[in-house]
């Protein structure tokens, strides 16, 4: 016999099937983003693994049970019945794994592309079904795909690298050692961050941003509209691969003047909107893993949280002096971080605008190439699936997962704020901008950055300038006048 009580604080024995515990603040911002949106695919993550080799499907299956058996963020479930912000572990879940064999269809690889574009964009329910899948499709002889999804109130960027890499562990794990072994507890980390709330650190936090918005900056793009009826792909993405040899220089450009890669590429798109939009005041949401701990760093599960980062553009300062103040202004928010981005915005009552967002463009670095894995004796190529659906104008992403790929910046935009010509145009001044800077522009002042190539400039120069015109070089002016009255007499 079971029994259903509120969660309350803490969580509650229910009995032999499953626990109740109740959400972190984190959680709840998007258990509420979905649950007022259910059709919305906006909070699936998810990543494709492309693989060629000896393959057992089996054994594949059953090193993903085992990750689920061990791993308690992947037995978390939502059953919406209740209508409050809680979410189920179950004691037991057989692992969601499917396969689908398109070796004797045509076109493999596009049908295998295709079919994964549609599993991203389908939503995840809360009727207490799982909140991730696993999709092996066989693309031909030895080739395979291993695609993986999951919505992000269990797991966040970090947590769907752990499980890639922890299922390449149990599969080559031929000896049985890791099943000894014990991993940590999601749902205990996430009662621990209960005492935040009503705390004396929640109010220092609220108290800051509040102070940090008290007048709110001004909105960059139009804000992304609710999705048209019959509008199958709200969204899209663009995607600018990089030498890895321009990563390292830009870490190496940042780390010369005391920054980070992060500080770098905020400089930059701060930069480019300033030029770009006319404006001097920019906020960027900057996604952050908070995982402080040493077992926050080795948990599955959902920690991640955005934060608002504020920056003041002084085109007649050095790129150099910009990075520096993003540095300082990332330090101050760091120490607030725990404050979910949707806390902060009802704190400081962000009513006034004509979309209720404190920022239009948003950042997120998922640089995970340290150490690479196997499945057998192959090396696997990863990236990451986007959906169609974004919530912000314009997120971009730098991934990073293997040290033997390129890295690749990622622009995610809705096209009810970008049209796809506007969203090319962003993607190029930026790379324009991000070469002036690497090629000695870092001590320049922002606003002699290039935003433009050289074609788009001979025709800002030549182009638009370009405007002789023939007319009869014998008429005197009022003459020319008089004639013009005859052609267009209702002008």
């Amino acid at each position: 016999m079971t029994t259903i009580v509120s969660a309350g604080d803490k969580n509650v024995i229910l009995g032999n099937d499953f626990t109740l515990h109740p959400l972190s603040a984190v959680q709840q911002g998007v258990w509420m983003g979905q649950i007022s949106n259910p059709e919305s695919p906006g909070f699936n993550i998810g990543s494709a693994v492309y693989y060629k080799g000896d393959f057992d499907i089996d054994r594949f299956k059953k090193a993903v049970q085992d990750v689920a058996d061990r791993t308690d963020a992947l037995r978390l479930v939502v059953d919406q019945s209740s209508n409050r912000p809680e979410q189920k572990l179950l004691r037991s879940l057989v692992a969601p794994v499917h396969v689908v064999d398109y070796t004797y269809a045509p076109d493999s690889e596009n049908r295998t592309e295709q079919k994964i574009r549609e599993l991203i964009n389908e939503p995840f329910l809360f009727n207490g079904s799982p909140l991730w899948k696993c999709v092996i499709f066989v693309l031909g002889d030895a080739e395979y795909c291993w695609f993986s999804c999951f919505h992000h109130l269990i797991v966040d960027g970090t947590g769907l690298s752990m499980f890639c890499r922890l299922v390449c562990d149990f599969y080559n794990d031929e000896t049985g050692g890791l099943l000894d072994q014990s991993f940590p507890s999601f749902v205990e980390q996430v009662e621990k961050a209960l005492d935040y709330k009503g705390s004396q650190r929640q109010e220092r936090d609220r108290r800051y941003w509040r102070e940090r918005f008290s007048v709110m900056p001004p909105s960059l793009l139009p804000g992304a509209k609710p999705r048209a009826e019959g509008n199958e792909q709200v969204g899209d993405v663009i995607t600018l691969k990089i030498a890895r040899s321009l990563k390292d220089k830009i870490s190496s450009c940042a780390a010369d003047r005391g920054c980070t890669l992060v500080h770098f590429l905020l400089a930059l798109l701060a930069s480019l909107f300033s030029r770009g939009r006319n404006v001097d005041d920019i906020v960027v949401g900057l996604a952050v893993h908070n995982r402080s701990t040493d077992t926050q760093k080795r948990t599955i599960g959902m920690f991640a949280s955005v934060l608002p980062v504020r920056i003041a553009v002084d085109n007649e300062s050095s790129f150099s002096d910009l990075m520096n103040q993003v540095a300082s202004e990332v330090k101050r928010a760091y120490r607030h971080k725990t404050m979910s981005i949707d806390e902060i915005a009802r704190s400081i009552k962000n009513v006034d605008r004509e979309h209720a967002q404190i920022f239009d463009l948003s950042f997120s670095l998922d640089d995970f190439p340290a150490e690479e894995k196997f499945i057998g004796d192959t090396l696997p190529v990863a990236r990451k699936v986007f959906h169609d659906h974004e919530a912000w104008p314009l997120s971009v992403w730098l991934t990073d997962y293997q040290k033997s790929t390129e890295p690749a910046f990622s622009f995610s935009y809705n096209r009810s704020s970008l049209s796809d010509d506007e969203a090319r145009h962003i993607v190029d001044q930026f790379q324009e901008m991000l070469h002036g800077v690497i090629e000695g522009g870092v001590d320049s002042p922002v606003h002699r950055l290039p935003i433009m190539n050289e074609a788009q400039r001979r025709i800002v120069v030549e182009g638009f300038n370009d405007t002789q015109a023939d007319y009869p070089k014998e008429a005197l002016i009022h003459e020319l006048f008089e004639q013009q009255v005859q052609k267009t007499p209702e002008a």
